[in-house]
């Protein structure tokens, strides 16, 4: 834990000079990007492959890859991800080269994101670090590659380049399956949110509290049998935390109290603002299906990250300086506590970090 407590340290030493330095550098967001990214990719590049529960598996994986004809590569739908590491196995990158190449890709997705669409830069990095996706990153290689390609897929979205869209998605698919569940949210970037049907669509989200039990098979249904019969293990083995659901509820819910703020953005900007809120949603959805089940909770980390770039963006907006002081505040402690909380004996076991050559 001393690692990441000491990388968040790093974090706010960074925020504070440039705010000296560069405060008035037109430049500034992409310093902040540029030094936060870097330092994250080294913490995540330099780890033991001890740390995250799935490393080893991914680099015996790796190290079996060799490269077979076209027709046996396609027989896999996960196929990419399996075509990417016969190219760097066929570059001959050893195991920490490979750790080290897909921090990188991975850490570049979120960077390239957050620069962009992020209204406090820091903020996004720092939720990122502590409400889970980053655990996730150091142990689901794939599903965060996955990922990470929808990331580049969501400005096509606000473009309405549907085939370009489509295509990141196909690619994602490519790496994990999972990540067609991300398709249809094409289709919501025209629906404009306001209180009263922001609060229709959040009270639908809760309402599946009631009948989760009924839900959770006719989802599981579609998924693929490799996936289900590992996560039925782990649902019962390690039960999702109820202040999680709670967590994930909260968010869109804050969000829709303060909505009055997005009122008086620009038509473009209040349609994202709209998309982002309508994903916090489809996050609480599967966070909640995740008390049943294990897999569908892991379909939450396609939507998660907007999360990370609508709690500061709604901050942002805040008129009240006062207030506007008490969000951050609340967005830095409380996932803070969660994070120091939920990482020691968790699931992924990224608590014990070490670099490589300890």
């Amino acid at each position: 834990m001393i690692a990441y407590l000491l990388l968040i340290l790093l974090w706010i030493y960074f925020y504070f000079i440039l705010r000296v330095v560069k405060s008035n550098d037109p430049h500034k967001r992409f310093y902040e990007a540029l030094l936060y990214g870097f330092s994250l990719f080294l913490l995540m590049g330099l780890r033991h492959s001890t740390v995250g529960s799935d490393i080893m598996q991914y680099l015996s994986t790796y190290n079996n890859s060799s490269f077979y004809s076209y027709y046996e590569l396609l027989k896999n739908s996960e196929w990419g991800f399996e075509a990417f590491n016969i190219i760097l196995k066929n570059f001959y990158i050893n195991e920490q080269g490979y750790l080290l190449i897909t921090s990188f890709l991975i850490v570049l997705a979120f960077s390239v994101f957050y620069f962009k669409y992020s209204k406090y830069i820091f903020l996004s990095f720092f939720l990122h670090l502590t409400i889970g996706l980053f655990t996730m990153s150091m142990s689901g290689i794939r599903q965060t590659l996955a990922v990470g390609i929808i990331l580049f897929a969501f400005q096509y979205i606000i473009k309405k380049k549907f085939f370009i869209f489509s295509f990141l998605i196909l690619l994602a698919f490519t790496f994990h399956n999972s990540a067609i569940v991300f398709f249809p949210v094409y289709f919501l970037r025209n629906i404009v949110i306001n209180r009263k049907n922001g609060s229709v669509i959040l009270g639908i989200v809760i309402s599946t509290l009631l009948f989760r039990e009924n839900l959770t098979p006719l989802i599981e249904f579609f998924m693929p049998e490799r996936y289900t019969a590992r996560y039925d293990v782990l649902s019962e083995a390690y039960p999702v935390n109820p202040m999680i659901v709670l967590i994930a509820i909260l968010i869109p819910l804050v969000c829709l109290i303060l909505w009055e703020n997005v009122k008086n953005l620009k038509e473009k900007e209040r349609k994202i603002y709209s998309l982002l809120f309508l994903l916090s949603c489809l996050n609480a959805f599967t966070v909640i299906l995740s008390l049943n089940s294990n897999i569908i909770g892991r379909l939450s980390f396609y939507f998660v990250t907007f999360n990370i770039l609508l709690i500061p963006n709604m901050i942002k907006i805040i008129k009240d300086k006062n207030f506007k002081f008490i969000g951050v505040l609340a967005c830095i402690i409380l996932p803070l506590i969660q994070f120091l909380l939920s990482t020691p004996d968790g699931t992924l076991q990224i608590d014990n970090y070490k670099f490589y050559w300890d």
